[in-house]
């Protein structure tokens, strides 16, 4: 950066950034840390000079597939799937930059780093079962007070994609993935200067459950025994939503959106136990009902399977415990999903599948609409109490 665009900065800083009773200087100092600007240098109150580098990334980034473009003639719509098949052999080894900067000092000088024995006295499985435990929640275990939520809802529609995530949660914040700050002494022809990068880090590493059945078995013990995992209803609409999007398949299949209508009426119990059945028999996900497929908490439980939903410890649902009368007269499809009648519906598939189950916790949002003028539904709780009174009454007390 040429030394106007320093000065130019520098008054930017110090006029537009809100920072008080500073000179010029100290402005720019905190505006670059701010923004971790790079090429631009500043001295601290010891003499000492600094700069920001590139970011260090110490993980591989995710296998990118290439894709290429589908229209369906019947619907007009353009979907992306794959041009060429997933092979394993693409996520044997990462390829980021940081990766290998990261393993350069520390492989295994003999064999690369790779495919040690299992009589090596440096394989991972014979290390004492306590230091193995620590490695893996450092990989797999966010801090005590962050929530998962899982986003398994996907589509290749090309207006709406999107591919199998999570979000971290700390209460009411989002959370990015955590960092530090690495220090490199460099020197340049006007001397020493520390540069400084930050190290990303993922939340979430389970890449390394992928080598081994036995590592896999240890991880998801400890990914979902030990993380606590949260479950939003505020976001669902009861009309058309994103997350009910097609989603193209090809073959037999070709474009597939079944009814995200959930079980209501005399059929009610008959729908639950046949999800339930469809979640124990790991039925393929295009032949789901539909309102397993669509819905965010019976189609994570099908995603994981059985058994990794019984090491679960901690569950959180949030949500408006709606009690207006939503019609299409006072406000349709715009109101959101219901909590007090998800966590019915949710119920038997908790009794059900999470056996290991220690904390329920729901945080239950006021209906900002029935103090608004709109009718209440008769025979139905008329407060936020009443409902939440009569769900742990009716449901919640049986798990």
């Amino acid at each position: 950066m040429s030394p106007e665009e320093v000065e130019a900065l520098k008054k930017d800083a110090a006029e537009h950034c809100n920072y008080v009773l500073v000179d010029e200087s100290e402005a720019l100092e905190k505006y670059v840390n701010e923004k971790r600007i790079q090429k631009v240098y500043w001295t601290n109150s010891n003499g000492i000079r600094y700069t920001w580098g590139p970011d260090v990334i110490n993980f591989a980034t995710k296998y990118s597939k290439p894709w290429e473009s589908h229209m369906n003639g019947k619907t007009n719509r353009k979907f992306l799937i794959p041009n060429e098949k997933f092979r394993r052999q693409l996520l044997k080894k990462p390829y980021s930059k940081g990766y290998a900067m990261m393993t350069t000092h520390v492989s295994h000088k003999t064999k690369g780093g790779w495919r040690l024995s299992r009589s090596d006295p440096h394989h991972i499985l014979n290390f004492p079962p306590e230091l193995l435990e620590l490695i893996c929640r450092f990989a797999l275990v966010l801090p005590e007070e962050a929530l998962i939520t899982p986003l398994v809802i996907t589509t290749n529609w090309k207006r709406h994609f999107s591919q199998p995530r999570f979000e971290i949660y700390n209460r009411h914040e989002k959370n990015e993935d955590p960092h530090e700050i690495l220090r490199f002494n460099r020197k340049d022809d006007k001397g020493k200067y520390i540069q400084l990068r930050y190290l990303q880090v993922p939340a979430i590493d389970a890449t390394f459950m992928r080598t081994c059945k036995t590592l896999h078995q240890i991880g998801s013990s400890i990914l979902y025994g030990q993380n606590k995992f949260i479950f939003p209803t505020e976001g669902r609409k009861l009309g058309w939503q994103p997350s009910a999007v097609p989603c193209w398949f090809g073959g037999d299949i070709g474009e597939h959106r079944p009814s995200p209508v959930r079980p209501h009426g005399e059929t009610w119990w008959k729908e639950v136990n046949a999800g339930i059945a469809q979640i124990q028999q790991r039925t393929p996900v295009t032949s789901l009902l539909g309102w397993i497929y669509y819905d965010p908490f019976p189609r994570f439980i099908h995603t994981i399977g059985p058994q990794n939903a019984a090491h679960i410890k901690s569950l959180t649902f949030s949500g408006v415990a709606r009690i207006h009368d939503c019609s299409i007269l006072n406000c349709g499809p715009r109101c959101p999903q219901d909590l007090v009648r998800s966590l019915r519906l949710y119920t038997p598939f908790i009794q059900q599948f999470f056996k290991g189950l220690q904390t329920l916790t729901i945080y239950p949002l006021q209906d900002d609409k029935s103090d608004e003028g709109i009718s209440l539904i008769l025979g139905r709780p008329k407060s936020l109490a009443e409902a939440m009174t009569r769900l742990l009454e009716r449901s919640i007390m049986r798990i």
